[in-house]
């Protein structure tokens, strides 16, 4: 939600909600950021591509009960997921990707 602006965070009247989002993404456990994850993977492209993050789905919680929790059967998150994935095949060549570190290619 601060990558795509839908949530706003500001410490000084000339944040950006999506800095903001970058620099949280970096506290992240490496446990959590140095494996294969979808969910990472995406907020990493979204970190890196602030023109891209403006336009991506966002998540609706249509759902009739609404609990902390994500039941199976549900599908909101599945949903979401889908047309996250339909819109990055669509603009994957506005996708910009940072250079590695030359360490570590």
């Amino acid at each position: 939600e601060l990558f795509t602006q839908t949530v706003t965070l500001r410490v000084h009247g000339d944040d950006n909600s999506h800095n903001w989002g970058s620099v949280l993404l970096r506290f992240f456990p490496a446990k959590d950021t140095q494996e294969k994850d979808h969910v990472v993977s995406i907020l990493r492209v979204l970190a890196h591509n602030p023109h891209i993050a403006a336009q991506m789905p966002r998540f609706k919680d249509d759902r009739r009960l609404k609990t902390e929790l994500f039941l199976p059967g549900q599908g909101v998150v599945n949903s979401l997921m889908k047309e996250i994935s339909s819109f990055m095949k669509s603009h994957r060549n506005e996708v910009l990707f940072p250079l590695l570190h030359p360490e570590r290619r």
